[in-house]
């Protein structure tokens, strides 16, 4: 199953540093383009717009990680339902992010409740967290320890 003239190298990046690992299908939300893959027409639309904007009005199945460079920021979630798998690891000197992992690993599935940004400017992890609008406050019961410094 593939959507567009031909499947697409990951992760896609331009020169400008910015870089996209998509795992999903655009059903409807951005422009239909049928010769690029749907990972080559989300990450142009990444690169021009608002990352919240453009994530927001994906439907389909997802999960992905894309490096902003210009803001030297990272993003990463999965669509509402969480049909696919994005893991993490996190702990003092490090954040894991991946789709796939010996069973043996210490990982766990990131929540599917909203996108998560990084700030990779500043010298200590600050992480954000942008929930799906239509979630209450009882779906967002999240306990994520950082500590980096």
């Amino acid at each position: 199953w593939t959507q567009g003239d031909k499947t697409g190298v990951q992760p896609i990046s331009d020169g400008n540093g910015n870089f996209l690992l998509w795992n999903g299908d655009v059903y409807h939300g951005l422009p239909n383009c049928g010769e690029t893959s749907d990972s080559e027409l989300v990450f142009a639309e990444l690169v021009q717009h608002d990352v919240l904007s453009i994530i927001s009005t994906i439907c389909g199945p997802y999960a992905f990680i894309y490096y902003d460079a210009t803001k030297s920021t990272l993003w990463f979630g999965r669509d509402v339902v969480g049909r696919h798998s994005l893991l993490w690891n996190i702990n003092s000197e490090n954040l894991l992010l991946t789709s796939v992992c010996p069973r043996s690993s210490d990982v766990e599935e990131v929540p599917n409740y909203g996108i998560f940004q990084i700030d990779l400017s500043n010298p200590v992890l600050d992480m954000y967290f942008h929930p799906w609008s239509h979630l209450s406050e009882d779906h967002l019961k999240i306990n994520v320890k950082v500590g980096f410094q």
